[in-house]
């Protein structure tokens, strides 16, 4: 009998490896493996959740986790590199897609959904490749491990070679043994290196080594990391504890990663213990690159970088490059270093034009770009990503959605127009898909185009009717009805309600408004039209209610411009008609909302002109000096000149008012405002009592076509008054009122006073008939000037003087029995009405 030949036992181990390798590829290769059978039976269809890869010191480990248990078969072709897990009657989970990642064994893994089930395909690195693989009940999950080879596992001999050539095996010992100079192993050597062996394990701890990696490979995370520790303790001179450390870090990484909050300091300190005494390890670059990860998830950008960086320098053909500068990529982006973070991905694509991650990166920058409003970046990374991966505009509708947002806010409708109809026929149903249909409708309105807007919002109102997209379409229907009440809709065809009675629409979608939002845009629309039909103070009141809302939004940045737009309409419209209290009134309401001042420097001026004309001169004196500022050409230099001389005339400083206006006439011969100035001048010397010289002035004034002449003669009379030629002053008078253009609606203040002034001069130089003439038609035409009373009395006076009695006692009755301002007026008609009466008692008497 033969003695048996004993094998060392590291070949032996090698040995059983391959055996069992070879083993699961052919269980593997034709059966379909089942997990090992729950107590209960398995319900529903099974769903491929997630691929995870897992850490392990030899192999590549992935988990296809399961949402239940499943069956499943492994069908590997290493002569393609490639290995296949089909699940039958399987689905895909939302979050599961194709990826690819750095690893020394695995390309990628593809993932496809097909009728029968899921297809799983791993893309190997090398053809010799070993794979073992078990399913998981806890979570449900198939774990697979790859480890991929250089060299061919096993060597196969060449089939060319003829039977009869083959050498025995006694021939190919002898043939090594002269080859190598020396004879084999004897029987008791080999026993002795098994036995040098098994001692060497046992002071390694090779056992436990064993024990602490198989609950590592378990998921036995607590337990592992309580084996790892015991083995640092008890072998800290082990070659393996190399491994030990190494695995002890990152299973502590993967117990604190998945926490909400995670705390990473004992992984940190692992991991750099592991490093700092094994720095030349296999396993020090995937250390390297965890460390980095973690500072990156602890919003550590700058250590992180330099982790990232130092991993790329010291190994240039680090599998975790890619990554790495995938994350710098990532971090620059999330620090809104957007074209640092655009570049730093275009490069990744050029040495990896399949990376999704980079690909998706990209489309996110020019997103982020377009919520800052930075339509032009975000536009051109949109169209070039656009153009290098064409099939994301199917496979991510939205991205049709932003760049036609984009389009339309560069006023490119045509542009805007095609990609929300691209978005409306991949998603029509979406709110997303309406809020795009109504914004066709906007594009065709921004051109003007009504009959189209029309029809664009037409067929939007009557999509999901209750919705405030819907809502939306029927404010664009009444607010083409506003804007143009003209198109030519026939009845048939259009059956718009909102377009013919946009007010009514208004109000109804106002009572009914579905959002925030559509009611803010509502009140945009009817302050909208009330501006446009120049109801300015109803107008004011609407943009006034926008300003509650967020200074970042649409609707408070377009009221509040709007609104003061409303305002400068409205003070130019007051200032015309000498309406100083309400624009006062309507400023200072704006003023309140704490939004900023009015931005136009004439609407800065005419109120400073209406606190000048109530009095407040100080208040108009800070107002020129802001519009003073704000005018660095001179604009209103010339007014403000004016507006100067007139506050000097007011408060007696003629000298002063006298150098304002020759100032101007001198700087602005061809000024507009030329007559305004002679006016200020003649006040001037009138103040002075160099009458003449006023007087000179207004017959110059009266040779000018610019000149109103019935202002020019009221003045004139004034002047004349002021000198005491009671004559001169009632032919002046006289003459500005005839010479008032009566084909204007409301008479001007100097045409009022004239009646009220003719018959005041008159009565003083005793005309009292023409005194009486000119007072009874003042008081009739002019009800409610300053002066009625003072004519209430001199009329009655005239009556006396006219020996009407009666008519006399009926005027100063009735000024006794009115509520009058003037004390002494009312005194002097109770004087006089008893004189009245006792000369007519006396009368009686005699």
């Amino acid at each position: 009998m033969k003695p048996v030949m004993k094998i060392p036992s590291k070949i032996h181990s090698i040995f059983l490896l391959l055996l069992l390798f070879l083993f699961q590829l052919t269980l593997g290769a034709g059966l379909l493996t089942a997990q090992s059978e729950p107590d209960t039976p398995v319900a529903g269809i099974p769903k491929v959740e997630t691929l995870l890869i897992g850490g392990h010191p030899d192999y590549t480990r992935i988990l296809v986790n399961l949402d239940q248990p499943a069956l499943y078969q492994v069908i590997p072709d290493f002569n393609k590199k490639k290995i296949v897990i089909f699940l039958p009657d399987a689905k895909m989970g939302e979050a599961l897609t194709s990826r690819s990642f750095p690893d020394r064994n695995l390309e990628r893994i593809d993932v496809t959904q097909l009728q029968e089930g899921v297809r799983v395909t791993f893309r190997l690195k090398h053809k010799n490749t070993r794979i073992f693989h078990y399913d998981q009940q806890s979570p449900p999950a198939v774990v697979l491990d790859f480890q991929g080879h250089d060299k061919p596992i096993i060597k196969v001999r060449s089939e060319t070679t003829p039977p009869d050539k083959r050498k025995s095996g006694k021939e190919k010992i002898s043939q090594r043994t002269s080859r190598n100079g020396r004879k084999g192993l004897s029987d008791e050597k080999a026993r002795q290196l098994v036995e040098e062996d098994a001692e060497k394990k046992l002071s390694q701890g090779w056992e436990e080594y064993k024990s602490a990696l198989s609950l590592y490979q378990q998921e036995l995370q607590t337990e592992a990391i309580s084996a790892f520790d015991d083995y640092q303790k008890n072998y800290p001179r082990s070659p393996l504890l190399e491994n030990i450390l190494y695995l002890k870090a990152e299973v502590l990484f993967q117990i604190n990663n998945p926490k909400p909050f995670p705390i990473y300091e004992d992984v940190i300190s692992a991991y750099q213990l592991a490093m700092r005494r094994y720095p030349k390890s296999k396993f020090f670059d995937h250390a390297l690159f965890k460390l980095g990860i973690i500072f990156d998830n602890m919003d550590l950008p700058l250590e992180a970088r330099t982790l990232f960086l130092r991993g790329i320098e010291s190994n240039k053909k680090s599998l975790y490059n890619k990554t790495r500068l995938l994350k710098m990529a990532q971090m620059l982006l999330r620090e809104e270093r957007y074209e640092e973070a655009n570049q730093a991905f275009h490069e990744i694509l050029d040495n990896d034009p399949n990376n999704e991650e980079a690909r998706d990166s990209t489309f996110s920058i020019a997103l982020s770009l377009f919520e800052l409003n930075d339509f032009q970046a975000s536009r051109t990374i949109f169209e070039n990503a656009s153009r290098r991966w064409p099939k994301q505009l199917d496979e991510v509708p939205e991205i049709n959605y932003f760049m036609g947002e984009i389009y339309f806010h560069q006023k490119e409708y045509e542009k805007a127009r095609k990609f929300f109809f691209h978005f409306i026929n991949l998603e029509p149903e979406t709110v997303r898909g309406h809020q795009s249909l109504n914004r066709i409708g906007d594009a065709y309105l921004m051109e003007n185009k009504g009959l189209a807007a029309l029809s664009v919002f037409d067929r939007s109102q009557k999509f999901n009717v209750d919705s405030a997209e819907a809502q939306y379409a029927r404010i664009r229907l009444a607010d083409i009805g506003v804007r143009d009440p003209t198109l030519p809709i026939q009845d048939i065809i259009f059956d718009i309600p909102e377009y013919f009675r946009p007010v009514e629409t208004y109000r109804e979608v106002f009572n009914n408004a579905k959002s925030q939002d559509i009611l803010a845009e509502v009140t945009l629309s009817r302050g909208a039209a009330h501006l446009q039909q120049k109801q300015y103070l109803p107008a004011f009141r609407e943009f006034q209610k926008l300003i509650a809302f967020d200074r970042g939004t649409r609707f408070y940045k377009t009221g509040r411009n709007l609104l003061e737009q409303a305002l400068v309409f409205l003070i130019d419209d007051y200032s015309a008609q000498k309406g100083h209290l309400p624009i006062l009134y309507a400023y200072n309401q704006f003023r309140n909302l704490n939004i900023g001042d009015v931005r136009k420097v004439e609407t800065l001026l005419q109120v400073g002109e209406s606190y000048q004309a109530i009095g407040m001169t100080h208040e108009a004196l800070a107002f020129y000096e802001r519009v003073k500022k704000s005018d660095p050409n001179g604009v209103y230099r010339d007014r403000l000149f004016l507006n100067l001389g007139k506050i000097h005339i007011e408060q007696g400083s003629f000298s002063e008012a006298e150098v304002v206006a020759r100032t101007f006439l001198t700087n602005f011969p061809l000024s507009p405002d030329v007559p305004e100035a002679m006016k200020i001048l003649a006040a001037s010397y009138r103040g002075q009592k160099n009458f003449d010289a006023a007087q000179e002035i207004f017959q110059q004034l009266l040779a000018r076509a610019d000149a109103d002449p019935s202002e020019i003669h009221y003045l004139s009379g004034e002047t004349w008054f002021q000198k005491g030629d009671q004559q001169q002053a009632i032919r002046e008078y006289a003459l500005s009122i005839d010479q008032f253009d009566r084909t204007r609606p409301i008479a001007p203040e100097h045409v009022q006073s004239a009646y009220y002034k003719l018959g005041l001069v008159l009565y003083q130089a005793g005309r009292y008939a023409r005194a009486l003439d000119a007072l009874i038609s003042a008081r009739r035409l002019y009800p409610r000037h300053t002066l009625k009373e003072w004519a209430d009395f001199l009329i009655a006076d005239c009556y006396d003087r006219q020996e009407d009695k009666t008519r006399a006692e009926k005027e100063f009755k009735n000024l006794i029995e009115a509520s009058t301002d003037e004390p002494l007026l009312k005194q002097a008609a109770e004087i006089s009405s008893r004189v009245l009466d006792w000369e007519k008692r006396l009368k009686d008497k005699l």
